[in-house]
């Protein structure tokens, strides 16, 4: 792999604002039948089984999040170096991406299926699973970890719609995979029966087909993308596995924070404490995901402007980014921490108060959060991957070390919350923000005066509207 290739006008990757546009509307769009699968599902589990069992899916898929994690690493480093090679008009160069990457990623999918397979077998000692409950956990984490693997050996093969910036066709796959498992869910908890194995089954077959269909159509998308043996180039090899391996350790830190939670409530807590904080960080999380898949188009053009040196187009689109995140943020905030204990009780009871206050501290790190919410696609696009994963690794682990105090000292779901919060206050401002102004050469004062200000007039007054509504709706005492 030619880590520099000559400059090509011939570049297949546009940077136009329109493509952006409808590619964030269209990655957003395919979250819809997510969120509408998750919230019959989670309100349909709890009336249908004992929370003992409900508990016990967030544990199974605890230690599978981080499988996940090996598959956007390969197709993030694939895809970026060959959005490179294209905006440079460079297409064999993609083929010598894929053909370096390929081996990796079956070497790791190996790696996987061995680590999975000792998880598997130990799931009772080290997930906290009873010998009532073992039985399934084992059937739902081997389902799992096969869908891991294939996803995984296969990655550097579906990163076609990523090139190409087709996202409207991506998301086209990612709803037509959504309204085949919500089918498949609802047909065997309903006309089967009411058990969480049948989501994970339910959810591994639908996600199967959707895996293939997307290598199909990527290949389609993308020709390059093939295995050449005369192409592998072990110079490359190294920078590949470097920006994986950065990246690798920021999703592993991610990860490992949101993991880390329901096995610790579920050795220092209770089965209550679990769903508790399942419930109160599913909005948490539907936004996160919402989120990333608004900004993850703006990765190619992000590389390309980096390929060509533009530094004030870059400087120009992070604090627009930063203005809408803040904007976005506070909009949505606003109301789920105004409106916490209503929601809460009228989605799934009262019994289940406390995820109410989960809820509300874990939204409170919106503004934190997405008032830098393009670092995720600047600083692999400005080979800026290695400070990031760092300050990452430093900022996650002290939330879960946070966590761990919190439980242990009987906090409980909304303990543990507190905790995250409080580490993600501190964290962001100290070590994520400076790093993204660094990268574009944007002073403090300037993302406050055009980024942060403009937010809080509006922030106010819709906290103002949403605390009147509250009152006025609440039943007089």
């Amino acid at each position: 792999m030619n880590p520099d290739p000559p400059p090509d006008t011939r570049s297949r990757v546009p940077v136009r604002k329109r493509i952006v546009l409808i590619n964030a509307a269209a990655s957003v769009g395919g979250q819809v039948a997510n969120v509408v699968l998750l919230v019959w599902l989670q309100r349909y589990l709890l009336r249908h089984v004992a929370v003992e069992e409900y508990a016990l899916y967030p544990v199974v898929l605890a230690p599978m999040l981080l499988l996940p994690l090996l598959t956007s690493t390969l197709t993030g480093a694939v895809g970026r170096f060959a959005v490179e090679r294209l905006s440079r008009g460079d297409p064999r160069g993609v083929t010598e991406v894929v053909s370096t990457a390929l081996p990796l990623s079956l070497l790791l999918a190996a790696g996987a299926a061995a680590i999975g397979s000792v998880v598997i077998a130990g799931a009772g000692p080290l997930l906290g699973v009873g010998p009532e409950h073992l039985p399934d956990a084992r059937r739902m984490l081997g389902l799992l970890l096969v869908l891991a693997v294939l996803r995984i050996a296969l990655s550097p093969l579906t990163v076609g719609p990523f090139v190409t910036q087709r996202f409207l066709l991506d998301s086209l796959l990612t709803l037509g995979t959504q309204l085949a498992r919500l089918a498949l869910v609802f047909s065997l908890l309903v006309l089967v029966e009411a058990r969480v194995l049948w989501v994970v089954v339910g959810t591994v077959a639908a996600e199967t087909a959707g895996l293939l269909a997307s290598l199909v159509v990527s290949r389609r998308l993308v020709p390059e993308l093939r295995f050449r043996r005369g192409l592998v180039r072990r110079e490359g090899a190294p920078r590949l596995a470097a920006f994986g391996g950065w990246s690798l350790a920021r999703g592993a830190s991610m990860a490992v924070r949101r993991a880390a939670v329901p096995v610790l409530l579920n050795r220092l807590g209770t089965a209550l404490d679990v769903a508790c904080f399942h419930l109160g960080s599913l909005v948490m999380v539907q936004l996160q995901m919402i989120v990333g898949l608004a900004v993850q188009p703006l990765g190619p053009p992000m590389v390309a402007l980096h390929a060509r040196s533009d530094r004030g187009r870059l400087r120009a689109l992070y604090l627009r980014g930063s203005r809408y995140g803040f904007w976005g943020a506070f909009l949505f905030a606003t109301p789920l921490v105004v409106l916490r204990e209503e929601l809460v009780v009228l989605y799934v009871g009262p019994e289940f108060a406390d995820a109410a206050t989960v809820m509300a501290l874990l939204v409170l790190h919106l503004p934190l959060r997405l008032g830098n919410i393009l670092l995720m696609p600047l600083a692999p696009a400005t080979d800026n991957l290695r400070p990031m994963a760092i300050s990452s690794c430093l900022l996650h682990g002290a939330a879960v070390v946070a966590m761990a105090a919190a439980a242990a000292l009987g906090g409980g779901a909304v303990g543990a919350a507190a905790a995250s919060l409080a580490v993600s206050a501190i964290g962001q401002p100290l070590l994520m923000w400076p790093l993204a102004r660094r990268i574009v050469g944007l002073p403090l004062g300037e993302w406050v005066r055009r980024a942060l200000v403009p937010s809080l007039a509006p922030t106010l007054l819709g906290l103002a509207a949403w605390t009147g509504l509250r009152e006025a709706i609440a039943p007089a005492s």
